[in-house]
């Protein structure tokens, strides 16, 4: 059981473990494979399932070429910062995210499946979850004092945590076990997320669904970026990191737009305890991280043990402090 008030925020590097791309391999992704994928889902279906005209189907699959090549030549790290500077590209833009992860969880995987040296979802659970030795004992699961903000689109979390706790206590897929009653923790998704699960809300689309041009459709206008996001959410994101005791950056790169956008530093004082993920990291960067956390520090550490920001993995780092 958790007991301290502990928020997670989840960057692409959190998802990487179960065959989710990092925000690198998405932009390699977008680039080399992205225009023949739509091409061939677009030439499944007759446009007028759509209620579109064919033309406008022709039309993106010229521009999904224009579109990858102008991503690829930009050098532009993440697609989220190229659909930033060119909203002219945000419709084709979004619907290559929204493919290349929805093939991505086609293929994902969890548990045994992969490697067991990052696999934190599993490590999560279990200290969720050790101490409800009864039958009747999940519904006490809610006791845990988590809550999430995650960056990403995917949806591989809860379905994880849904399936791990029906399966723990032979409990069945159905509308007397739903996801929010089961599983009460907060999970915001800052820019939008592919779909809800059907445990979640009944017009949800299912877990690895096959994709086809018509659901496509609807995953992209669950999707935004930088520049197009609302704050509808905003203020409870900033309740939800205010009101941490314990803060955990997962896999997440600190880029400077993701840092912006919540304000993070802003909310950040020396009452939280920081701990981050920075695999690959250069000591350089590790210390600059660190220093950006905490430029609102009334006391400042010397020696830097808060924040924690480690050169670990997601797994490692709560096996350590968690």
């Amino acid at each position: 059981m958790i007991n301290e008030k502990t928020l997670f925020i989840l960057g692409a590097g959190a998802s990487c473990p179960y065959k989710y791309p990092t925000g690198k391999e998405l932009r390699r992704l977008i680039y080399e494979e992205f225009p023949s994928r739509y091409k061939k889902l677009s030439n499944q279906i007759n446009s007028s399932e759509l209620g579109i005209s064919r033309s406008v189907i022709h039309d993106d699959i010229q521009l999904a070429p224009r579109f990858a090549d102008n991503f690829f030549k930009s050098s532009t790290p993440s697609i989220d910062l190229f659909l930033a500077r060119n909203p002219n590209f945000s419709k084709i833009g979004k619907k290559a995210i929204a493919l290349s992860l929805w093939i991505a969880e086609q293929k994902s995987c969890f548990r045994e499946k992969v490697d067991q040296n990052q696999d934190w979802y599993s490590y999560l659970y279990q200290r969720m979850t050790e101490t409800l030795t009864k039958p009747d004992s999940y519904k006490q699961i809610n006791q845990n004092k988590i809550s999430f903000i995650t960056f990403n689109y995917d949806r591989s979390l809860e379905f994880f945590l849904y399936e791990s706790l029906i399966n723990s206590f032979n409990l069945e897929y159905t509308a007397n076990y739903p996801y929010s009653d089961l599983l009460p923790f907060s999970i915001q998704h800052v820019y939008g997320q592919l779909s809800t699960l059907p445990c979640q809300k009944q017009s949800s689309l299912a877990y690895r669904l096959a994709p086809n041009i018509k659901t496509l459709q609807k995953l992209c206008s669950n999707i935004r970026v930088i520049y197009d996001r609302t704050d509808e959410n905003l203020m409870d994101i900033k309740k939800e990191i205010s009101a941490a005791k314990r803060i955990f950056f997962l896999g997440f790169g600190f880029a400077k737009e993701n840092i912006d956008v919540l304000d993070i530093p802003n909310l950040l004082t020396d009452k939280h305890q920081i701990y981050g993920t920075a695999f690959g990291m250069t000591n350089k960067e590790i210390l600059r991280v660190r220093s950006q956390l905490s430029q609102n520090f009334k006391n400042k550490d010397p020696v830097l043990h808060n924040p924690r920001i480690k050169n670990m993995n997601c797994y490692e780092i709560l096996r350590e402090y968690l």
